[in-house]
């Protein structure tokens, strides 16, 4: 089972893949939502009704992300008390435990909101952990009752620990704000959500596909329909658990971005302008990767993570794309590469206030992540062709993620593939080469090419499975079409000594005759040259029979690549 792992290490901060954010507690805060998709996981896991119940209250409650206590003060609030005022208090043992006010207070009010303070160490940000996690952890919440303490005053107060600590963020909550907040907001709507909303018709649809797994029901959207009716647990579990991660925090992951350029204020030079224009790219960085992602990077790292970054990493593996040039069997993805790389140039953008410049980051990143939900559908779908219900389920899901991408490219092209894998999946085996045929009708529309989705990998065999082989492979080779490959430093300096040595032996030829055949006429010589126009599609090679490397343009004066790092490719014949 994918995203799945029986260790659970929270990484630092930084990851050490070249980011590190600007706002550390921020970034805890939200990046602690993978540890509410890991406890889901487990009682999914366990495969019983009662464990599903305990799953869904987890999602619908959460446990782990900004856990706040709503308590209940003895008497009146005598003077008002501002929003984010420090407030003190001590737990069931008597250490101190921290919060800030969630909002402004009046003199009179009787209740106080108060979020717990996190800690610049991952491993303890917080340590009140109740929501709705089947074992609550309330070593480090405020004791049911005692006084709290600010800068103005002392306020006596009780509540219920097990149901008055909550979470401001859960996993539902993702799919349940995101009409308000990608398609009805000020600067909305969002293109990439506004695509999802209409095909789709609903706003919560990522929801909703949980929600039809957890009931073994069936969805009533616009079109791309599911049934799951007649799926067990263990196919529902995949249901539940892709669909939070694919459809809701990837959506969400794409929201904070566009809200950071919401809050950018181009070329702005007072003091704090840039500060919730970086949080919000933050947030984005946090919600992509999560907190258990592992910062040593090697063969098995995803199997640490739970969210976008470790799904990035285990499809490379899948699909023999991993590495800077995407051609590697295992490692940190091209995808994770790449998306980095933009993550923190358009970082130092926003931090400089350069708004127009940090939209291209936040583009690129948003194609990126459309390679891994590809290779996801694209194996599921090879699996399940030859028939398996929980392969079915999980190709549904990825098809539910990146299907109204598709339908804006081509509807055609989405009608083929969710039919061949997107309705029910019972009874029913796709036509592989139909579905891959879809989605290589669309990737230039999308903005990728088939070397960034590469192929299903045989390590056993070193090589591609039949039939899914990247777009463009003919006889186990590159052909001109679809697949084009990146000119490396090397290649041109093989191509300069190839003609370079044509010229001296043209020259050599040339001197020959004319010592021979002095007394003889001229040779005519005509010399010409021929070649293919260059491709200027931006792609990397996966490797097949030849072997070319691609190398990374530089671009930045401070070391840190640009936007693109791939060379145009170059095509010799």
């Amino acid at each position: 089972m994918a995203f799945r792992s029986n260790e659970r290490t929270q990484t630092d901060h930084s990851l050490n893949i070249l980011f590190s954010p600007l706002f550390l507690p921020t970034f805890l805060l939200q990046n602690a939502i993978d540890l509410d998709v890991s406890e889901m996981e487990d009682q999914l896991a366990i495969g019983t009704e009662i464990s599903f119940a305990n799953a869904r209250e987890i999602y619908e409650k959460g446990g782990y992300s900004k856990s706040v206590a709503t308590v209940t003060l003895t008497t009146p609030l005598s003077v008002g008390i501002d929003k984010d005022t420090l407030v003190q208090g001590v737990s069931a043992s008597g250490a101190p435990v921290y919060g800030t006010l969630s909002k402004t207070y009046n003199s009179g009010d009787r209740t106080m909101e108060i979020q717990y303070k996190t800690t610049d160490e991952q491993k303890a940000y917080v340590n009140c952990q109740v929501g709705g996690l089947p074992r609550p952890n309330l070593a480090g919440c405020f004791a049911a009752t005692g006084s709290l303490e600010t800068n103005k005053q002392s306020v006596p107060y009780s509540y219920d620990p097990n149901t008055e600590n909550t979470n401001k963020r859960t996993l539902k909550y993702f799919s349940e704000t995101a009409e308000k907040k990608m398609y009805s907001c000020d600067t909305c709507p969002y293109k990439t959500f506004a695509k999802f909303r209409e095909y789709y018709g609903v706003g919560d649809y990522a929801d909703q596909w949980v929600k039809a797994g957890f009931e073994a029901g069936q969805t009533q959207f616009l079109k791309g329909n599911g049934n799951f009716q007649k799926y067990g647990l263990e196919a529902r579990a995949e249901l539940i658990q892709k669909g939070t991660v694919l459809m809701s925090v990837w959506m969400f992951v794409i929201r904070e971005l566009e809200n950071a350029l919401d809050y950018c204020k181009q070329d702005c030079t007072e003091t704090g302008c840039t500060d919730d224009a970086v949080r919000a790219w933050d947030k984005a960085v946090a919600f992509y990767t999560g907190s258990l992602q592992s910062s040593n990077i090697g063969p098995n790292s995803w199997r640490n993570g739970r969210l976008l970054y470790s799904l990035a990493d285990e499809q490379c593996v899948n699909f023999r794309t991993c590495g800077e040039d995407a051609t590697k069997p295992e490692g940190t993805s091209k995808v994770n590469i790449e998306i980095f790389r933009a993550f923190a140039l358009g970082s130092r953008n926003l931090a400089s206030a350069k708004c127009d410049a940090t939209r291209g980051y936040k583009d690129k990143i948003e194609k990126m992540m459309t390679i891994p939900l590809i290779q996801g559908t694209l194996r599921n779908g090879f699996i399940s062709s030859t028939g398996g219900q929980t392969y079915a389920a999980m190709g549904a899901t990825f098809v539910a993620s990146i299907l109204p991408i598709v339908a804006a490219c081509d509807e055609n092209a989405a009608d083929t593939i969710h039919r061949n894998m997107g309705e029910s999946g019972l009874g029913y085996y796709p036509e592989f080469a139909w579905v891959k045929k879809a989605f290589e009708s669309v990737y230039e529309c999308m903005g990728i090419t088939g070397a960034d989705v590469g192929g299903l990998w045989n390590p056993t065999l070193d090589g591609y499975l039949d039939g899914a082989e990247p777009y463009g492979y003919v006889d186990g080779k590159p052909s001109k079409l679809g697949l084009k490959s990146s000119a490396s430093k090397n290649t041109s300096i093989i191509i300069g000594c190839i003609v370079g040595g044509l010229v001296v032996a043209i020259i050599a030829t040339i001197c020959v005759i004319k010592c021979c055949c002095r007394g003889k006429s001229k040779t005519e010589t005509k010399e010409g040259h021929t070649a293919d126009d260059a491709d200027i599609t931006p792609s990397v090679q996966v490797a097949g029979d030849e072997e070319i490397t691609p190398s990374a343009d530089g671009g930045e004066d401070d070391g840190l690549p640009a936007l693109d790092s791939q060379c145009e490719p170059v095509e010799i014949s």
